[in-house]
């Protein structure tokens, strides 16, 4: 992908917003992944409702992203933000787990510690990540709005 050219001629913003497009590419492999192995799985289950989600889900992250490469970072910071949103509440959701339960597992036996561990682990990486790319796109669209606008005196 070619480089845009520096309108304001500062090399901070510049450089924030190339990491935030590689991490916004990042964030999109890792959506394509997981849901296109969803995607995969409804399909073959015969689940066509499920599949509409999961393939409008890729498709939404990917239009995003195409805003993103056309300069619209406020249309492109949806996505990131909605999936950490999401993932905040299933954190939320095994945190209060945890306190009904409290423990890991059922009272009855049932269920993994190790499973719920690892889902957690999971769930708290991606959501540090894609908090992470919300907090740079909103950095980056902050510093774009405080620009001063060329040929005004204030």
């Amino acid at each position: 992908m070619e480089e845009r050219p520096q309108t304001d001629g500062s090399r901070g913003s510049s450089c924030a917003f190339s990491a935030y497009r590689w991490l916004y590419l990042a964030g999109g492999c890792v959506v394509l992944v997981t849901c296109g192995g969803a995607l995969m799985h409804a399909i073959v289950g015969r689940r066509a409702v499920l599949a509409l989600i999961f393939a409008g889900i890729i498709i939404l992250w990917w239009l995003a992203f195409y805003c993103l490469e056309r300069g619209k970072i406020a249309v492109s910071l949806a996505p990131p933000s909605i999936v950490a949103i999401l993932l905040l509440l299933q954190l939320n959701k095994r945190r209060l787990f945890v306190l009904r339960y409290g423990g890991w597992e059922l009272p009855h036996g049932s269920g993994s510690p190790l499973a719920f561990l690892l889902g957690l682990l999971f769930e708290l990486l991606l959501c540090i990540y894609f908090l992470v790319v919300t907090m740079l796109g909103l950095h980056i669209l902050l510093a774009r709005s405080r620009r001063p606008i060329a040929g005004r005196d204030d």
